[in-house]
């Protein structure tokens, strides 16, 4: 972070705390043991900060809420950067999608009137998700929802317990006494609610229609109008220490298409085109290069396939939020916080951390054992 940035984040940090002892007080603490789960009919899921990655890591979190709350209304709160409201809509489980910008604040009408609106909904409880961080806007949500429980993690671990003192009701120690998977981190703040857990697994809903629709794009492509053993590779990474080089990843499709005789379709980003190009360059067999695409048509697409390729990125947990067998390269980030979990989500990391001295055959070995991993 350069000086500048540094400056104005740290008085940030100075008008948040400065606010809080101004407005508020302490919150009143509710414990676990006094919440009547059977009476909560209307529920708040605060999503509304972190990269994409992370809020898909969240997503484990729904199913166990549905699963508890049988018949209740749920909503969901989430940012419109990055797509990620996308990862929430179409889910019929879901009541609505809130949509909300830190823009909003400029305009102090349309605060006024997004903050009615929500108090209007009478939330029972608003459950603030998040592994890695405190976020204030999520928490000051939460807060001025009306929700009369509203749990998240405590802000000590995080140096913000002055924001969770004030906004939560019921603050959920954070256990630094182990290192645990991120999934793991974020179900825990149902678990110390006393809300059994059933699912560990990313999740997003991806309708009929939808998948229909990813299969008309392939159609078009002239590629095929059968996804029978198709695997994807997503050739980039915002960090580049995280990129696994584009030359393995045409030495990876002449591969499965030439000695195993798989399709291969291959994404990339928005940003990306460079490697896209590289890749056209490189690769010998013919291979499917899909255009980016919205993140749904994206989702839908994957869902299709047999196994997805990809780095240590966002795209990783989209995919394991449809459902998708995936090999994943990691570089500096441990994979045992953060690759997807279950025996059909693999990973290579090599103990040098770098991604560049990750193998072909390393990776080749993976997709095979998944290939033998029945559905």
């Amino acid at each position: 972070m350069n000086k500048t940035r540094l400056f104005f984040h740290n008085l940030e940090e100075v008008i948040k705390r400065t606010l809080i002892k101004v407005l508020f007080k302490k919150s009143p603490r509710i414990l676990p043991s006094e919440i009547e789960i059977s009476k909560i009919r209307k529920i708040l899921f605060v999503r509304q900060h972190d990269p994409l990655g992370d809020v898909l890591i969240s997503t484990a979190m729904i199913p166990n809420i549905i699963k508890a709350f049988p018949g209740a209304l749920i909503d969901v709160i989430a940012r419109p950067q990055l797509s990620e409201k996308e990862i929430f809509t179409n889910n019929p489980a879901i009541n609505e999608v809130i949509v909300f910008s830190k823009k909003e604040f400029f305009s102090p009408l349309r605060v006024l009137a997004f903050l009615r609106k929500l108090k209007s909904k009478k939330y029972d409880i608003a459950i603030v998700a998040g592994s890695t961080s405190v976020s204030f806007t999520s928490l000051l949500l939460a807060y001025l929802s009306g929700a009369k429980i509203r749990a998240g993690y405590d802000g000590a671990y995080f140096g913000k317990k002055l924001y969770t003192d004030a906004f939560l009701t019921t603050p959920v120690p954070y256990d630094t006494s182990v290192i645990k998977h991120q999934v793991l981190r974020n179900i825990d703040i149902l678990r110390y609610l006393n809300i059994s857990i059933a699912n560990e697994e990313h999740y997003m809903f991806i309708t009929g229609e939808e998948k229909e629709q990813a299969r008309e794009i392939i159609k078009r492509s002239n590629f095929s109008g059968r996804m029978e053993g198709s695997i994807g590779m997503h050739l980039g990474a915002n960090v580049l220490l995280n990129r696994w080089p584009v030359e393995r990843f045409a030495e990876l499709s002449d591969y499965l298409t030439g000695e195993l005789k798989m399709k291969v379709i291959v994404f990339y980003g928005l940003k990306e085109q460079g490697l896209a190009s590289q890749f056209k360059k490189l690769v010998k067999n013919q291979v499917l290069i899909q255009e980016p695409l919205p993140l749904r048509q994206f989702a839908a697409l994957l869902s299709l396939l047999d196994v997805f390729v990809c780095n240590d990125t966002g795209v990783l947990h989209v995919a394991a939020a449809v459902g998708v067998k995936t090999v994943a390269v990691f570089g500096p980030t441990d994979p045992k916080q953060w690759n997807p979990l279950g025996n059909k989500h693999l990973w290579v990391r090599n103990i040098d951390e770098s991604v560049f001295s990750v193998t072909l055959n390393q990776i080749i070995l993976k997709i095979e054992e998944l290939l033998r991993l029945r559905p």
